[in-house]
Order: C-alpha cells, then sequence, then structure tokens
C-alpha cells in the first residue's frame, strides 16, 4: 500500500495536488504541498475511486501506480462541496467546461436559426426563374415548370378580345372540310381527327365556330377550329388579331391548364384566295402531372375575308416535336379558302 502523502492531483488539474491519506483520495488539495503538512483530520472522500472494470483508466488510482488519467475527471462532487463546480476550494476547470459547453449550445442555437432563415427566404426551392425547371406538377424526378408572374406573352389583350365572343358554332356536319367565319379548311377526317363541339366553344374569342379533334395520346388532343373573331371586340387588323388571339389561348387555362412559356416560331402576312393574312406560328409549353408531350405548337391564320363585322380565323395546335403532324399542320394551312 502506498504511503500517505500529496501527490499530483489524479483529476489531471495542472499545478494541483491532492492528499492520499494511505487509504483513499482527500477532497482537500493544494498548489504547493511542501508549505504545508498533512490535513488536520481526514475528510470522507466525496467521490469514490472507479472499478477496474468502468471506463478504464479510472479516477482514484494508488499513487506510485502507472497514471493514465483520462482527460477529464471520471468522479463528480457533491454540488456545493469544496473541490466541487462552485465549490470553495476547486479550481477553475468546472468553469472552463461550463463555459465551453454554453458556447456549444450558443453555436448550435445560432445554425439552427441560420438554417431556418435561410429555407423561409428561398421557400426550400431553391431560385426558381423564367426558363428554368418548372414549380407545378410533374413525376417524380421530373423538372419543375415555373408558373409565370404575370400572362405569357408580349402583349396584354383585353378580356372582351379573349371572351367576348357569342358562343355560336358552325355547321355541325363534318365532311371532306369544315367552314366557320368565311373560312373553309381540310376536316381531316381521313388523319383520324373527328367532330368536337366542345372544342369549338373552348375558344372564347371565336364566333360561328367549327372544330375537330384527334385524341393524340390519352390525355392530349390536336384540335383544328375555323370561325370568326369579331372587329368591334378590339381587333384592328388580321396580325393584331392573331397575336392577341394566341395570348389569349396560351393563357387559357381551360386549355393549357401548366402553360409556362410561349415562344414564337415564325410569323408573317401572306394571302388566302387573295385575301390580306396573317400567320402566326407559337410554342406554348406546359408542364402537368402525368403528362407526356412538352406542349402544343400552335399556328393561327387570321383572314381579311371582307366581312365589315369579323376577320375569319384558322387555329390548328399539334404536340411539339410530333413531325407528323407539324407537317400535317404546314400543309393543311396552305389550303384554306375563303368561300
Amino acid at each position: 500500500m502506498t504511503n500517505a502523502g500529496w501527490y499530483p492531483d489524479p483529476a489531471g488539474t495542472p499545478d494541483t495536488y491532492r492528499y492520499w491519506d494511505g487509504q483513499a483520495w482527500s477532497h482537500q488539495t493544494s498548489t504547493d504541498p511542501y508549505s504545508g503538512g498533512q490535513p488536520s483530520a481526514p475528510q470522507p472522500p466525496p467521490f469514490a475511486p472507479q472499478a477496474p472494470t468502468q471506463l478504464p483508466p479510472s479516477y482514484g488510482a494508488v499513487p506510485g501506480a502507472p497514471q493514465q488519467y483520462p482527460s477529464t475527471p471520471q468522479w463528480s462532487p457533491m454540488p456545493g462541496s469544496p473541490g466541487g463546480p462552485g465549490g470553495q476550494g476547486g479550481s477553475g476547470a468546472g468553469k472552463v467546461i461550463a463555459i465551453v459547453a454554453g458556447a456549444v449550445v450558443v453555436l448550435v442555437l445560432l445554425a439552427v436559426i441560420a438554417f431556418v432563415a435561410v429555407k423561409a427566404i428561398g421557400g426550400g426551392k431553391g431560385n426558381d426563374t423564367a426558363g428554368s425547371s418548372p414549380t407545378t406538377g410533374g413525376t417524380p424526378g421530373s423538372p419543375v415548370a415555373p408558373q409565370p408572374s404575370k400572362p405569357l406573352g408580349t402583349i396584354t389583350p383585353s378580356t372582351t378580345q379573349c371572351d367576348g365572343a357569342s358562343p355560336s358554332l358552325g355547321p355541325n356536319g363534318v365532311g371532306t372540310t369544315i367552314s366557320g367565319g368565311g373560312i373553309t379548311s381540310p376536316s381531316l377526317t381521313n388523319r383520324g381527327y373527328s367532330a368536337s363541339p366542345r372544342t369549338a366553344k373552348a375558344f372564347g374569342f371565336a364566333e360561328q365556330a367549327t372544330a375537330v379533334a384527334e385524341d393524340v395520346t390519352g390525355n392530349w388532343v390536336s384540335p383544328l377550329m375555323v370561325g370568326a373573331v369579331p372587329k368591334a371586340d378590339g381587333f384592328s387588323s388580321v396580325e393584331s388579331a392573331a397575336r392577341a388571339t394566341m395570348v389569349c389561348t396560351a393563357n387559357d387555362r381551360h386549355l393549357y391548364k401548366g402553360a409556362y412559356s410561349l415562344k414564337q416560331i415564325s410569323a408573317s402576312a401572306t394571302k388566302v384566295d387573295g385575301h390580306s393574312a396573317f400567320s402566326l406560328i407559337e410554342d406554348i409549353r406546359v408542364h402537368e402531372a402525368g403528362l407526356t408531350v412538352p406542349g402544343d405548337r400552335v399556328q393561327i391564320v387570321v383572314v381579311d375575308t371582307g366581312n365589315p363585322k369579323s376577320y375569319g380565323i384558322w387555329l390548328m395546335a399539334v404536340p411539339i416535336g410530333n413531325g407528323s403532324l407539324e407537317a400535317l399542320q404546314r400543309t393543311t394551312s396552305q389550303q384554306l379558302h375563303v368561300k
């Protein structure tokens, strides 16, 4: 058994010695063991040596044995006792540990606050801009389409221009041609198109409308419509009528619920049976859940048929990237007639 005396503090406190009474460690410490003697009376230790089987090496090793002290004490003095945190004879180690722990807590809280603030500002979605990945719908892993903050297009048609026409329909019968608004067009029934009064009613700017449509993918149709747009609704020329009705179509959420882009492909003045006309082709890109097409290539031809109250209008929409239907759209637009 090791003799009683002052030995380096097994808790690892720098420049500190703790008294060993021959059987157990005393609670008394000293920074100058040579100036003092044996403590006046043994004091019950506020801590007990660790059993060798628990978290080795344990505090309470016998003086003179190989010292493998842990970096922090393995003992816990009673609250308020000498040598413990807040005690009269304790060192600054407890205070340092408390300060470090407090600093860690503060840093963690600041990190959490910063994270919440960033999520709140960014909405958890990153920096979406027009033309970037879409923001609505879509299948898992598909891009997310941005919803426009303002209507698509470079002009803003009036409500009357988009929805002011009387919902009148043209002839119900569909043969090899369809007619409306003074224009006759191939009906494309030989290519799978069929009469579609519902489609004719969908275009709120057209009167005397007749339409056919083909089911392209099961949830997407290709419509073809002829009709008239009233000049009194604010259509001052064949070009202004074509551009306004294109924007009306792109922004009609009944026709294109997930439309997020409108891009001009071509625009030109033309003739139909010698009558002044204007042809406009634009891509309307959409993004909806379960949709397998990127949108429609829409062509509108507005013709001055000689009617003082209206212009004739022809519209056909085909899926973007469908080469055969895009070719059919081009050839059909060249077969229009003024009746």
